[in-house]
């Protein structure tokens, strides 16, 4: 009787193992994939800017988009230029981080928060706050 209860708790926290294994790999599986802007939103002082230079600012946030690829590497491209580097997903803070190759900073940085399927990627500048939203693109078929 003691063996078949000892089998039984093997089974089960072997099956719990499973379950918290799989949950890291959710996260993976969610961000690997191409990502556009979905949003630009500004909180910017417009007397301090020139409207036509910060409609140049803005239209270069909307053209990022980046491809997360399953082996922790990523391409961006952003104005026609593409890069290369890195990311990965801190858990503690659902922000995923991103370096670039080539780069004299080999640390990650702060790309943005993961929350709802989207990346919010916030950037305090000198004329303001410019928060860009990310979505995931859907497949072509």
């Amino acid at each position: 009787m003691r063996t078949k209860s000892f089998f039984q708790l093997s089974g089960l926290v072997a099956l719990l193992l499973l379950i918290i294994s799989g949950c890291g790999s959710n996260i993976k599986s969610e961000l690997v994939g191409t990502w556009k802007v979905a949003d630009v939103i500004t909180d910017i002082d417009t007397a301090s800017i020139r409207p036509e230079a910060l409609e140049s600012v803005l239209e270069n946030y909307r053209s990022v988009h980046f491809e997360f690829y399953e082996n922790n590497s990523m391409s961006i491209v952003t104005s026609g230029n593409s890069y290369s580097g890195g990311w990965l997903y801190d858990d503690s803070e659902r922000m995923i981080k991103i370096r670039f190759d080539n780069s004299s900073n080999p640390e990650y940085s702060p790309l943005g928060i993961l929350e709802d399927g989207r990346i919010t990627n916030i950037n305090n500048t000198g004329i303001g706050v410019i928060t860009v939203i990310y979505e995931k693109a859907e497949l072509q078929e």
